[in-house]
């Protein structure tokens, strides 16, 4: 038997994360304005603003009171640390782009290694 189980994270912005599901393979996640219910096949259930449907067990974000995003999975599931640390690395990578973009920077090179990092070259005219 199975419970569900929150994890804190650093994730805060809903659009970062989003975009950081998708590139690790989620990108049908849903979004609602109040928790909804998630589902395992052992009965469990718990509730999440961010919703990802999977086929033995949904899990998803729930904002903390301090702004936070917490990973609401099935403890049993395989949101395993290999999973959080790709999507760690896809909200980072997402946020850099972000500010790159807002600061005015071109991006010219962005290749992932084969050690998982990721390569990043920007240029601004001035």
């Amino acid at each position: 038997m199975s419970h569900f189980t929150r994890v804190r994270t650093r994730f805060t912005d809903r659009e970062l994360l989003l975009t950081a599901l998708a590139d690790v393979g989620h990108p049908d996640a849903e979004v609602h304005e109040r928790p909804v219910r998630l589902r395992n096949t052992w009965g469990n259930s718990s509730e999440a603003e961010i919703v990802v449907r999977a086929p033995q067990a949904d899990f998803g974000f729930t904002r903390a009171d301090d702004g936070s995003y917490a990973l609401v999975a099935d403890g049993y599931a395989l949101r395993t640390d290999a999973f959080r640390q790709r999507l760690a690395r896809a909200y980072g990578h997402a946020a850099a782009l972000r500010y790159a973009m807002e600061q005015g920077f071109e991006v010219t090179e962005d290749a992932e290694q084969q050690d998982g990092t990721r390569r990043l070259m920007l240029r601004r005219t001035v």
